[in-house]
């Protein structure tokens, strides 16, 4: 009687992914605006800002891509100078990102756009842009400060950032203190 014995060798042919999260804002005259780019099962991850693809519509536009982060789970991708009129997103390269069996992720995208606008707000406060000021301003606000995407215009005060003031902004124009 002979006795086999049998090695089993396991092959990892599944390769890491990658998805775009939503615009930190949905409307913006000129940004910055950020996406969150989550990797899965990466051992190394090399996102740069020469793997991260414009997509434009109309004549918008932004002059920087940005790449921030460390680590094998995420990178943050941020445009800035952003002008013109219309939409961007942003799609990611195939290669950004490989597990220790050499697997590479393949590419994401399109990310969910943001509108690019130079039409001054004609009401200030009113986020949704409806034509009125109200509670629903309000919890716009709140949700863009809390990182939730909404659509219109959260950064009230227009300094380029969603915060506190704004918020505060909202509500004194909703009580008529403004």
């Amino acid at each position: 009687m002979t006795d086999l014995a049998f090695l089993v060798v396991g092959v990892d042919e599944v390769p890491p992914t990658v998805a775009i999260g939503p615009p930190s804002v949905g409307v913006t005259e000129s940004g910055p605006v950020s996406f969150t780019v989550t990797y899965t099962g990466a051992d190394a991850v090399t996102l740069a800002p020469e793997d991260v693809q414009l997509i434009r519509t109309g004549t918008a536009d932004a002059s920087n891509i940005s790449v921030s982060g460390t680590g094998t789970a995420q990178r943050e991708v941020i445009l800035s100078g952003i002008t013109g009129e219309g939409t961007l997103a942003i799609s990611i390269d195939a290669g950004t990102a490989t597990d220790d069996s050499g697997n590479a992720a393949a590419g994401a995208g399109p990310s969910a756009p943001i509108t690019v606008t130079q039409e001054p707000n004609p009401l200030l406060g009113d986020v949704n842009l409806d034509g009125l000021v109200n509670a629903v301003d309000i919890q716009m606000v709140i949700n863009a400060v809390l990182g939730i995407p909404v659509s219109g215009r959260p950064d009230v005060n227009g300094d380029g950032q969603i915060n506190a003031l704004d918020i505060q902004l909202v509500i004194n124009i909703v009580l008529g203190a403004v």
